[in-house]
């Protein structure tokens, strides 16, 4: 992202927080030293956790894979970085799976071992939860590409054309309502214009392609309990419509299922870094 953010926890309980800009642009080493340089500031810390963008080799404590957002970074040995400047047991993750962890630990799936959390922004993120803890799959996707679900209907050149995450993010929403008005060009003006005919049934087809993707979740894996983030889905009337939505659409035998928010904000990454220093994973 833009920003990076930083908590300091004491007893289990987040008593400092710091925001600083990323200059992802600059490269990742240079990201990577400036974060080096903030923590280096809380001199009695027994452990640091990571949340990071990208696909993380959890074993390796490097970047596996992550995009051209930020130059240089797969294939950085980030915990060995971080440790050989500050001398203290270094953990790091995906953020998506760092937000789930928070969420388990501090959040709405408290009480509940078995969950996915489907984030939406600009993208798709995503993780399945299993007994407590994460699944880690084949390698280090970790379960994070919910978003790579396909609709065979779409015909394309482009297999992503027909993704879950090209026609349920965040991105695809601004960018059919900027077909409706073109100065559009965030969720924040859609939700403002709400009330607009126009506007709302582009809200309304796009939390209906939000809705069925995550009841294919649901009918794919049985869980419990699907946590949904997002900025976009911290506004009631989306929510409640989408809640609505899936369990329209749900097979009768899966209606069982709940569909809650995210109820951590921006803060669940360091929750959920935290709870990496806390518990093996």
């Amino acid at each position: 992202g833009t920003a990076i953010k930083s908590g300091l926890f004491e007893d289990g309980k987040l008593t400092v927080t710091d925001t600083f800009e990323t200059q992802a642009d600059h490269g990742a080493d240079h990201v990577i030293q400036k974060v080096i340089t903030h923590a280096m500031q809380f001199t009695s810390v027994s452990s640091i956790g990571i949340s990071t963008c990208g696909q993380v080799d959890t074993q390796q404590g490097i970047i596996a894979y992550a995009n051209q957002n930020m130059p240089g970074y797969t294939g950085m040995p980030v915990v060995s970085m971080i440790h050989s400047a500050l001398h203290v047991p270094v953990y790091i993750e995906n953020d998506v799976v760092c937000a789930g962890l928070g969420e388990h630990s501090f959040g709405n799936a408290r009480g509940c071992d078995d969950f996915l959390l489907v984030t939406f922004g600009t993208g798709i993120g995503g993780t399945l939860f299993l007994s407590g803890r994460p699944y880690n799959g084949n390698g280090p996707s970790r379960g994070i590409m919910i978003g790579g679900l396909l609709n065979t209907q779409v015909c394309s050149d482009d297999p992503w054309d027909s993704s879950y995450e090209r026609s349920a993010s965040v991105t695809r929403l601004v960018q059919d309502a900027a077909e409706i008005d073109p100065s559009i060009h965030n969720g924040r003006m859609i939700l403002e214009r709400i009330d607009d005919p126009l506007m709302n049934a582009c809200v309304t087809a796009w939390i209906n392609r939000v809705g069925d993707g995550i009841c294919s979740l649901v009918h794919l894996y049985n869980i419990p309990k699907v946590i949904v983030g997002g900025g976009i889905m911290e506004n009631d009337l989306v929510f409640d419509a989408l809640r609505i939505r899936c369990h329209q659409r749900l097979i009768p035998g899966f209606k069982g299922v709940s569909i809650e928010k995210a109820s951590l904000g921006n803060q669940a990454g360091l929750y959920g870094a935290y709870t990496l220093c806390s518990r093996t994973i």
